[in-house]
């Protein structure tokens, strides 16, 4: 939904030397956004694993998002798109320490079919965001295509901030039989 939306909605939103905001200025937001994941997914990521721990870390990528797009979803100035890219930038950290994560998580036997599962979910993510979020473009409901974004990303958070405990006692091996 974020990928797809927002250059659609800052089209929509921004101006540039008096035009709306084009391709080349979204390249300029996707160029930053590229600058910051470097670092943060480059040097800081092993430096910030070994401080705070991989579950801290995947915590504050979706604290990230959540807070990147609710900023998205208010943004009317070029100065509160920096922000909101750099905010936004931070959930860089969860794909990196949610497999990690996972990896962690499964037994070695079947962690190639979880790993396998996240990827189907994010491919059933892939088909149902863009069309739901074009819909609310389209009809003029930016706030809202923030908004929304922000809060699956929150459910992310809320998922993420369970124990570790809680989530294994909740969750039933890949493998297992149905009764």
């Amino acid at each position: 939904m974020f990928i797809a939306g927002m250059p659609l909605v800052l089209e929509r939103r921004l101006t540039w030397a008096g035009q709306p905001f084009g391709p080349e200025q979204v390249g300029y937001t996707w160029a930053f956004a590229g600058l910051l994941g470097v670092f943060l997914q480059g040097p800081a990521l092993g430096k910030l694993v070994k401080r705070i721990g991989e579950r801290a870390l995947n915590r504050a990528g979706f604290m990230g998002y959540v807070g990147g797009y609710a900023l998205l979803a208010f943004c009317h100035s070029i100065p509160m798109l920096a922000l909101a890219t750099m905010v936004t930038s931070i959930g860089g950290l969860v794909r990196p320490t949610l497999t990690s994560l996972i990896t962690q998580a499964t037994p070695r036997e079947e962690q190639g079919v979880v790993l396998g599962l996240t990827q189907s979910l994010n491919s059933v993510a892939l088909i149902i965001a863009p069309p739901f979020g074009g819909f609310l473009i389209e009809h003029g409901f930016l706030t809202l295509w923030g908004l929304a974004a922000s809060a699956v990303a929150f459910v992310g958070l809320m998922l993420a901030s369970g124990s570790p405990d809680e989530l294994r006692a909740n969750s039933t091996p890949v493998n297992a039989a149905a009764p």
